[in-house]
């Protein structure tokens, strides 16, 4: 058992060194996707499709799409975005990493009587890295054309003529989906989503799996190109008859269908999630700030499964995290529209862990894996950006609407900046990132730093900069940098 275990850590360690060139390509990666995601994420009434939508669709009677003898049977619209991003950035083992990518991006969206629709996009991706920067040695890198979402959506309740308070809506094909606050699951995936709501009571349904080609968050699997096959069937009710507040519960079930053995070790990682979440206004009177100034949102998460123990075997899985938002709207007590927002995560770690993410070099045999690993997507900064396993997370965030229509090609320049605080949950081992090995809980602080300029309707550009100082649990202390500038023009 030792020897086992002696030769998973040095599989592990092996794994490490060929790929920390690869980490903070692969998290910069992500962010950036899933912020593109956010962004661009087509409006649907079947559910929430961007994390703006705190609330559901809810029909006024002068609303209502028109009825059968005065809705036109056909209608259409297309377009699209290109946008050109430029970064650099600092990895974990104190290596620059220089790319330029290229992001295209056309979408058809058809409706037929206002209550069938058909959406499409596609999409083609070029990366352009510094001679020596890219995962592999090879410099760039086309992602040939390829369907990135295809949908249809269909309003049920509408076509049946039932009654305004009322909503039942289907989506089926390859679409992109938040759920809850975003930890448990976030991304495109191909499936089927039925959204339904009696006046304050609504639920939701999914059945959907990830597409092939995304990146499993093993790294440690012997697929070359670390694809990912994971199939999620998921419940989720929520009210807002609580004075207002809505308050959620969710079922996630994630089954893995990856199927890797090598000897006594095989990969299979299958997990259940239980989540409770509310978000609503915090009734505070304060002189000069309007009566809805302070609201929040908050989910707690438990995590229960069974995960391979590095070197063979199965074990149980019981993890759980918690994500608090605290928002703040200063209104007119300030010359320009800003925000505030202050926030508190938590995922827990396992201890006899040397990856938190990986099956090798991960759960020890005989032992309960209590490291958090989740589908979705969490904010946590643009240097260090860890997951939410092993970590406490602080973060205090403010931005604000600094110029707005002063010219015609100044629409509008948004400002803010974020400070993090993270420190870890079990300090006897790592955190997500690989290095902060040290016998010690502080990870570090950051500073992040963006601005966004709209030029016109059809012209944006962005430039995102952050710093990050490791703390006690690391051996480097040197201060990571990372920087991007970006510009879309949509057509």
């Amino acid at each position: 058992m030792a020897k086992l275990t002696r030769f998973a850590l040095l599989v592990a360690l092996a794994q490490v060194a060929f790929g920390a060139s690869l980490y903070a390509q692969g998290t910069q990666a992500q962010r950036e996707e899933i912020e593109r995601l956010f962004e661009n994420a087509p409006d649907q009434a079947a559910g929430n499709s961007r994390p703006s939508d705190l609330y559901p669709i809810e029909w006024d009677e002068d609303e209502l799409p028109a009825t059968l003898d005065k809705r036109k049977d056909f209608t259409y619209s297309f377009g699209g975005w290109a946008r050109a991003t430029f970064t650099t950035f600092d990895t974990v083992l104190d290596q620059d990493r220089t790319l330029r990518d290229y992001d295209v991006r056309v979408w058809a969206d058809l409706n037929f009587q206002q209550h069938h629709r058909l959406y499409t996009r596609l999409r083609s991706f070029f990366t352009d890295y510094n001679t020596g920067d890219a995962p592999g040695g090879k410099s760039d890198n086309w992602q040939r054309l390829r369907v990135d979402q295809v949908f249809y959506e269909g309003q049920i309740a509408r076509v049946l003529g039932m009654e305004a308070d009322t909503d039942l809506n289907v989506i089926a094909g390859r679409q992109f989906i938040s759920w809850g606050m975003g930890a448990a699951l976030t991304n495109v995936v191909e499936g089927l989503r039925v959204n339904g709501r009696k006046g304050e009571f609504g639920g939701e349904f999914v059945l959907a799996k990830t597409l092939h080609y995304n990146p499993d968050f093993d790294a440690s699997t012997p697929e070359p190109d670390n694809e990912s096959d994971r199939l999620f069937v998921g419940f989720n009710a929520w009210t807002t008859a609580l004075d207002g507040r809505k308050v959620y519960a969710y079922w996630l079930l994630q089954s893995d269908l990856n199927k890797y053995e090598q000897g006594q070790q095989a990969w299979d990682y299958n997990s259940q999630y239980y989540g409770i979440g509310t978000q609503g206004s915090i009734p505070l009177e304060i002189d000069g700030l309007a009566p809805n100034a302070f609201s929040y949102r908050s989910e707690i998460m438990l995590e229960l499964g069974r995960s391979q123990a590095s070197g063979g075997g199965r074990e149980n899985v019981v993890a759980y995290a918690w994500m608090t938002d605290i928002f703040f709207l200063p209104g007119d007590a300030l010359p320009f529209e800003s925000r505030a927002i202050f926030s508190y995560y938590f995922g827990s770690g396992d201890q006899d862990r040397a990856d938190q993410q990986s099956t090798i070099g991960g759960n020890r045999q005989g032992t309960t894996d209590s490291a958090f690993n989740y589908f979705g997507y969490v904010s946590t900064g643009y240097v260090l950006a860890p997951r939410l396993t092993n970590l406490h997370m602080l973060r205090a965030n403010f931005e604000g609407q600094v110029l707005k229509n002063v010219h015609p090609w100044v629409r509008e320049v948004k400002a803010g900046s974020a400070f993090y605080l993270f420190w870890k949950h079990h300090s006897g081992t790592t955190a997500t990132d690989f290095t902060s090995n040290e016998d010690a809980r502080l990870l570090g602080t950051e500073l992040d730093f963006y601005v966004d300029y709209s030029a016109a309707t059809d012209l944006d550009i962005q430039l995102r900069y952050g710093i990050f100082f490791p703390g006690s649990s690391y051996v480097r202390r040197k201060a990571r940098n990372f920087f991007s500038l970006s510009m879309s023009l949509s057509f």
